[in-house]
């Protein structure tokens, strides 16, 4: 699992996360948070599990949020025409 973490700096934001090297440094909280949030998105739409952590200035953390890939849905006739198909046959 990715974790991108939502840091104060001196002067700003920084976004951290074990899935890019460099911080990607904002002016606003608002800011960083949005594109934490966006970095999330686009890994559980690659298929990836992520966490984002937003700290407050004091280092805490206020918030904390899971991207987690969609699940396959199963339609409900998907697989019915083999089980037809196979109580039809003859014994």
């Amino acid at each position: 699992m990715h974790i991108i973490a939502v840091q104060p700096i001196n002067g700003g934001w920084a976004v951290r996360s074990t899935s890019f090297e460099n911080d990607l440094i904002y002016q606003s909280g608002g800011a960083a948070e949005a594109v934490a949030r966006e970095l999330g998105e686009k890994l559980a739409a690659e298929g990836q599990r992520s966490e984002i952590r937003i700290h407050l200035r004091d280092g805490s953390i206020v918030a904390r949020f899971v991207c987690a890939p969609a699940a396959k849905p199963r339609l409900l006739w998907e697989g019915a025409s083999e089980a037809v198909e196979q109580r039809l046959e003859p014994a």
